[in-house]
């Protein structure tokens, strides 16, 4: 697979998915923009791949904060010219049943997996326009199509990406910009890990119970690790993909199937 000559931006490529999602395109030639609230694991994201022989740059911005965002994508477009691709990965969770939920964790959960791709999807837009070129890749959730337990916001907010993708592709097809979702199941991140210890600990259960259990629910008999979905992500970016637009693509290993 051949990306050379695409400059890349993927949100939350400090760690998990994001992280991966940055090395793999980077090693198919991509030139990656490594954003991250946590400005030390964007480095480090840029380090590797420079490391590896690739090219990146690392940028910290709060992707809920309007102007925070439209200042990395002026920095990106003066070294860089353009952004071909932007991938949506940012996000997290706080376990808690509805009745339970404060309503600040309500608003963090909303605003950084819902109204945070929205802001980037726009402000990228807005440089991508006037190449009337682009690809925006969402990373979802199988929450986005089943419902968790003691999960609603998240589950909510990644129902609500999963249909600002068919808004994308239908407001932004006309300038030549397609935008698909892609929909992992349970992943092994460090997002993964934190959330199984939260519900193993609402279960009254082990960590390692948590973790059999939720393999035995895969066809395939495990969770999905992240290069299950940085290949995809990787896929996605390339040219051979390009008339998959609007889609929801689960990457579940069978869990959850359309």
């Amino acid at each position: 697979m051949n990306l050379k000559d695409k400059v890349v931006l993927v949100t939350g490529s400090g760690s998990g998915i994001g992280r991966k999602t940055s090395l793999v395109c980077a090693e198919y030639g991509a030139t990656v923009i490594a954003l991250d609230i946590n400005e030390e694991a964007a480095k480090l994201t840029e380090k590797m791949i420079i490391d590896a022989d690739g090219t990146a740059m690392a940028a910290k911005a709060d992707i809920t904060d309007r102007v925070q965002v439209h200042t990395v994508i002026e920095d990106v477009i003066a070294r860089f010219k353009k952004i071909d691709v932007l991938v949506n990965n940012a996000g997290s969770t706080r376990l808690g049943t509805m009745v339970d939920l404060e309503d600040s964790t309500y608003d963090f959960i909303i605003n950084l997996n819902m109204k945070g791709p929205f802001i980037m999807s726009t402000e990228v837009a807005k440089v991508m326009i006037p190449r009337r070129s682009g690809r925006i890749i969402n990373i979802t959730s199988y929450c986005a199509v089943r419902g968790e337990f003691a999960n609603a916001p998240y589950c909510m907010a990644k129902a609500g990406i999963k249909m600002m993708t068919q808004v994308q592709a239908l407001e932004l097809g006309q300038y030549g910009i397609s935008a698909v979702a892609i929909a992992p199941g349970d992943t092994n991140t460090e997002l993964l890990q934190d959330a199984f210890r939260k519900r193993a600990e609402l279960e009254g259960k082990t960590i390692e119970e948590v973790y059999a259990a939720a393999g035995k629910k895969v066809p395939l008999g495990r969770v999905g690790e992240p290069e299950d979905i940085a290949e995809l992500a990787a896929f996605m970016c390339s040219e051979k993909s390009q008339f998959v637009n609007g889609s929801h693509i689960l990457a579940t290993g069978g869990y959850v199937m359309a």
